[in-house]
């Protein structure tokens, strides 16, 4: 009986080991894993990166020179952009465009309908204060560019883009929400959007163009 009962207590002692040595593996990491909030703004307020999702696919980015500001945004149009800035004392007092990917079609113009996706970012605080990325569906549609539905920055800053391209704007305050801010936004705020063209309806009723 003894004999046996010491080798019970062996046999819970060795379980007891492997499950302590097993939890202790999974808590290393893997892909449960995601980016820290609080690290990522730590890392945006030192000047670096602006405070945007994670992008897990590691995707190659393109950098851009605009009012005298580095930005580099990934190309891979599946994930959420992120964005780092550099060389840049103060934020371009114009808007600034630029396209990370280059669409194909028809160029967007006043008075269609566009479908993206966006993410948005406050210049001040360095964080995303609105995306389309994380509603269901992820898509945004202006009904009729150049009515005056949304900002003067995307109303100006979309006309040319085409199809299937991803588009980074810089839009000063007096082309987003002014001295009043809206929002989260603060007053006197620059908006950096990175704007991916889902589609687009013709003006004249005409056949529109969608990518995804």
């Amino acid at each position: 009986m003894r004999t046996s009962l010491g080798i019970r207590a062996a046999v819970l002692a060795l379980v007891s080991a492997l499950a302590v040595s097993l939890g202790a593996c999974d808590g290393g990491g893997g892909h449960g894993g995601g980016f820290a909030a609080g690290s990522a703004a730590g890392s945006a307020a030192g000047g670096g990166s602006l405070a945007t999702p994670a992008n897990p696919s590691g995707a190659a980015g393109r950098t851009v020179t605009l009012g005298g500001c580095r930005f580099r945004v990934p190309e891979d149009e599946q994930v959420a952009p992120t964005v780092t800035i550099s060389s840049c004392a103060r934020p371009p007092e114009t808007l600034q465009e630029a396209d990370i990917v280059e669409g194909s079609g028809r160029q967007i113009d006043q008075g269609m309908s566009v479908t993206v996706r966006y993410v948005g970012i406050a210049w001040s605080t360095r964080t995303t204060f609105d995306t389309s990325w994380t509603r269901n569906p992820d898509t945004f549609t202006v009904p009729r560019l150049g009515d005056g539905q949304i900002i003067r920055g995307w109303e100006i800053g979309l006309a040319g883009a085409r199809p299937g391209a991803r588009r980074l704007l810089v839009i000063p305050p007096d082309m987003a929400y002014g001295t009043q801010g809206y929002g989260s936004v603060k007053p006197d705020e620059t908006l950096v959007y990175v704007i991916d063209v889902v589609g687009a309806t013709g003006a004249e009723g005409g056949g529109g163009v969608r990518t995804g």
